[in-house]
């Protein structure tokens, strides 16, 4: 199950976070920041398993730069930033 959560964003805010629920039972919730070339930077990261009620960051994902189509969202990029 993949659903972009912050579909309303700000005046000037590019960024949108979408949630995806892993086959481990583990939600992986992302903000994303649009690229050239169908590219996005990872904003944020927070993890949350299926047996806990806390998020937990994940500092070592952000920052980093991937195409859209290597996160496995299941959604086109025009989709997510439209």
């Amino acid at each position: 199950m993949v659903r972009v959560i912050g579909a309303q964003p700000g005046l000037f805010d590019p960024t949108r976070t979408v949630e995806r629920r892993l086959t481990s039972g583990a939600t992986v919730r992302v903000t994303l920041e649009p690229l050239d070339d169908r590219r996005v930077r990872v904003v944020a990261y927070l993890r949350r398993t299926h047996d806990r009620a806390r998020w937990e960051r994940r500092a070592g994902e952000e920052g980093r730069t991937y195409p859209i189509d290597a996160l496995g969202l299941g959604l086109p990029f025009e989709e997510i930033f439209a």
